[in-house]
């Protein structure tokens, strides 16, 4: 979860250069430090759950 955090930090200096970030989030207890980090750098988000067998597993989406 560190990772995706510093990720979306990091994200903010490159938005005029990519129009969209990703990542695969397989803890749904990280979501809500995810989705708070997102909130503080004024992003957009979109979580899309995937189920792949019996694992569970999401992709979160941001843009500015």
């Amino acid at each position: 979860m560190l990772f995706i955090k510093r990720l979306i930090k990091e994200s903010v200096s490159f938005k005029e250069q990519i129009k969209v970030f990703s990542s695969l989030v397989s803890k749904a207890d990280s979501l809500d430090k995810i989705v708070k980090q997102l909130n503080k750098v004024k992003a957009n988000f979109h979580i899309t759950p995937m189920v792949l067998g019996n694992k569970k597993g999401r992709y979160i989406f941001w843009w500015f």
